[in-house]
């Protein structure tokens, strides 16, 4: 019998996990997706950043890899990005 955890996903955690934030380029963004990645206990040292402008200079891509330690954690994550006025898409 499969325990509920290999139920709810496929990830073993543990793991490292990307994911991308798309927003309005304004000076605040990154430190708001920061903020919320850090109030869902993600180490920020160990976190990859990758930030790019889109052509017109309009919107930000916010590229981050962590370490993800549980289902209920990314879900929280998500909410909490996809909440942020300034965020149009997270993937």
């Amino acid at each position: 019998m499969m325990a509920q955890q290999e139920l709810n996903t496929l990830f073993e955690f543990p793991c490292p996990f990307p994911i991308k934030i798309m927003g309005r380029n304004i000076p605040e963004l990154v430190e708001q997706v920061k903020a919320a990645l850090a109030e869902e206990q993600v180490n920020l040292d160990q976190a990859e950043f990758n930030v790019r402008e889109s052509n017109a200079g309009k919107y930000l891509s916010i590229g981050v890899i962590f370490t993800a330690e549980s289902k209920e954690q990314l879900d929280r994550l998500y909410q909490r990005l996809t909440s942020l006025p300034e965020v149009k898409m997270v993937l």
